[in-house]
């Protein structure tokens, strides 16, 4: 699931610091090689037949929750089912922070959703700071609630 999340970076303009920003940043780009294009890829334009598991993806990493360090990854755990679809997002989300580094990394947790609203965090119960330290090679379970 990581290496997709970072797969991600280089196909899409919204994970790329040196794309232009246009609207739909999460359609990826088609990374065809073609005799047209003189053997360069990621220049066909946009792939909307393929933006389906995008749109899946941008919800688990990017649109109810963020990290501000890119190494880490948080993924939101809860489903958009259409029994709840009228309440999405909940005002409690559950994420896994993930650490794939050898090293101890600190990180700041934004939810989008919440917009100006104060956000707890919590994990296992225990509220936690604004920072928090992810140990190398390590997972933590976290409840947002705003």
């Amino acid at each position: 699931m990581d290496q997709q999340r970072r797969n991600n970076f280089y196909f899409f303009e919204d994970c790329s610091g040196n794309r232009k920003r246009r609207a739909s940043a999460f359609v990826p780009f088609e990374n065809l090689g073609t005799l047209e294009l003189g053997g360069m890829t990621g220049n066909v334009g946009k792939e909307i037949y393929g933006a389906g598991e995008s749109l899946w993806m941008y919800l688990m990493f990017e649109a109810l929750g963020h990290v501000n360090d890119r190494e880490l990854m948080l993924v939101n755990l809860d489903l958009l089912d259409t029994y709840g679809a009228n309440q999405f997002p909940s005002r409690q989300l559950n994420f896994i922070l993930f650490n794939p580094t050898a090293s101890s990394r600190s990180a700041e947790i934004t939810i989008p959703p919440a917009q100006k609203t104060k956000v707890r965090l919590s994990e296992k119960g225990k509220p936690v700071g604004d920072t928090l330290q992810v140990p190398g090679q390590a997972f933590v379970r976290l409840l947002a609630e705003y």
